[in-house]
């Protein structure tokens, strides 16, 4: 037995940083535990329905279990009683109530009468917990069941929280596409009912502008009817593609614009999926949109992490990219001529450049304008 929960405690910590390695966590639970089978399941805390049932043993029963657990006591009682922690069968439904329960009914018919529960997980869109299954042969859960498992509840918990903040998908989508924002990408993440997830204020700014693209109920919307099956399928190729096609999902489209003005550049890739256990497969599409219109300009803060400026030379080197001279920028910095000289002279240094045609065509590239 202390073979196992050492196996066990050894395998925990992948699962915060790799959520497919819970089926392992799970079959050395099935064996510490005791039980002929174990499920993860997690279901939506408002709704009451069921996002997600993992089991461990693909049985015929699974397909049918999947049914019946909406309905269930046991999702039932977990569905309404948030403060759970560790329970057992006994704790919300009495032997007299199991004979007349259609789901126990059922549940006999694959010798899985007795049933213990520990929550991993309350959070408002998921609550998530592992149920173990104990074939009527071994008899009712007993309390070194219960033991067993709350010697490793802490530590389960643990790796379901951390897997669930590492994973907290909204957050790492935000700062990516804020991350696009300071290269002068209008980025907008799109999830795979083509709803945003994600936006800066670059693309924020173009679809406020419904000049071709708008946006309507959280889902991105074009302008041309044409243009919107043309986009709904770009998207849903880049979303529901498997791995092996991933990428090669998405492509490139233009937009046009009921202003006249130029049409934009439209641009879906796939994002790559992840799997969290508390929930569906979440899948996405990246739309970076470019106008003709307003060429990129690369911000100061990108320019100086590119090249290593200092906020001097940053503001220098902008001010050359719009076509000041060093006079010129030594008279609206206030300073003097023979400074901004010195400013150049690291600036070209940094940007591996020795004359100033050399530094403007290398802004031109990077886009500053």
């Amino acid at each position: 037995m202390t073979e196992q929960l050492d196996h066990l405690r050894s395998i925990l910590p992948k699962t915060a940083l790799d959520p497919g390695s819970w089926p392992e966590v799970m079959r050395a639970l099935e064996k510490y535990v005791g039980c002929s089978d174990l499920h993860l399941i997690s279901i939506n805390p408002r709704t009451k329905e069921m996002l997600r049932n993992l089991p461990l043993n693909a049985t015929e029963a699974v397909d049918e279990f999947a049914e019946v657990v909406d309905v269930c006591e046991p999702v039932i009682y977990a569905a309404n009683n948030p403060g759970w922690s560790i329970i057992k069968d006994q704790d919300f439904i009495s032997p007299e109530e199991i004979q007349k329960s259609a789901f126990y009914d059922w549940a006999t018919r694959y010798n899985a009468t007795y049933r213990l529960g520990l929550r991993l997980l309350l959070r408002p869109d998921s609550d998530a917990h592992l149920w173990f299954l104990k074939d009527s042969s071994q008899g009712p859960v007993s309390g070194e069941d219960v033991r067993r498992l709350e010697t490793v509840a802490a530590e389960l918990r643990l790796a379901a929280q951390m897997g669930y903040e590492l994973a907290g998908s909204d957050l790492q989508m935000d700062r990516f596409v804020e991350t696009l924002e300071n290269a002068n990408k209008a980025a907008i993440v799109v999830g795979d009912q083509g709803n945003i997830t994600a936006i800066n204020k670059l693309a924020r700014n173009i679809v406020r502008l419904n000049d071709g693209l708008g946006f309507w109920q959280e889902n991105v919307i074009c302008s041309s009817e044409a243009d919107q099956r043309e986009f709904n399928s770009l998207l849903a190729t880049a979303t529901r593609s498997s791995e092996a096609e991933h990428l090669l999902s998405g492509g490139q489209m233009s937009v046009g614009r009921p202003s006249g003005l130029p049409a934009y550049l439209v641009t879906v890739s796939a994002l790559p999926s992840s799997e969290p256990f508390w929930d569906r497969a979440k899948t996405g599409a990246l739309v970076l949109i470019s106008d003709p219109v307003k060429p990129g300009k690369l911000s100061g803060k990108s320019l100086a992490r590119a090249f290593g400026l200092t906020p001097a030379e940053t503001r220098a080197a902008l001010r050359f990219a719009t076509g000041e001279t060093i006079s010129q920028i030594a008279e609206e910095q206030a300073l003097s001529v023979h400074t901004v000289r010195t400013q150049f002279k690291s600036i070209m240094l940094k940007t591996g450049t020795t004359r100033q045609a050399d530094l403007m065509r290398i802004l031109t590239k990077y886009h500053v304008n």
